[in-house]
């Protein structure tokens, strides 16, 4: 996962422009610990679910919820959500159905 920043340096790079930027971190964090104990849950009270979550291909991410959880709450995870403009030829953003595209006669 990339920063802020990259994830704003990739976007101009492919040709739009940021027109805002917002921080959902406190709102997914709580979905975690929920996540957690409906897990913790299941595999007490469910042979399938232990099966699944055990297995090879969910082990690694079953672990790592604790992992979501501490880094949500330590500032070092960050949920973001950008608003995006296709650039117009001026590096502006361009009107919402319009062609950014300028020809030259």
């Amino acid at each position: 996962m990339g920063t802020r920043e990259e994830y704003e340096a990739m976007a101009t790079a492919a040709g739009f422009v940021i027109t805002g930027y917002e921080d959902a971190s406190r709102r997914v964090a709580r979905t975690w610990p929920i996540c957690a104990r409906r897990l913790v849950k299941a595999l007490l009270v469910d042979r399938e679910t232990r099966r699944l979550a055990l297995g090879a291909r969910n082990r690694i991410f079953v672990l790592s919820i604790p992992r979501l959880i501490l880094a949500y709450r330590t500032g070092a995870m960050h949920y973001g959500i950008f608003t995006l403009a296709k650039a117009g030829g001026n590096g502006s953003p361009g009107e919402p159905g319009t062609s950014t595209r300028q020809e030259s006669t």
